[in-house]
């Protein structure tokens, strides 16, 4: 969302969703079937290949997505894309 965030020591076992809204506050990436069926913790990951030319997004489900997985990542949630005073095109959509 726009901010560099170091995780000290991050526990292996914590997927990306309970770290955005249990330690970052983030609670707009919502937790529903915690199996990655249903997609409501959907959020874009951002990662640099080294083979490719420009960095490549990815969307994933944040339930199952490991913490650790994220080193060197932009990770963007729902909280990212706008707010009601200048919402993103997406948001203007819904």
């Amino acid at each position: 969302n726009g901010q560099q965030v170091t995780v000290e020591n991050p526990d292996p076992r914590m997927t990306l969703n309970q770290y955005l809204r249990d330690v970052r506050g983030l609670t707009g990436t919502k937790l529903a079937c915690a199996i990655g069926g249903c997609s409501a913790c959907s959020v874009n990951v951002v990662r640099v290949d080294v083979n490719a030319t420009q960095p490549t997004p990815y969307g994933v489900n944040s339930c199952i997505y490991p913490l650790v997985k994220c080193d060197g990542t932009h990770v963007t949630t729902v909280e990212g894309l706008g707010s009601a005073e200048g919402p993103h095109a997406i948001q203007k959509r819904f």
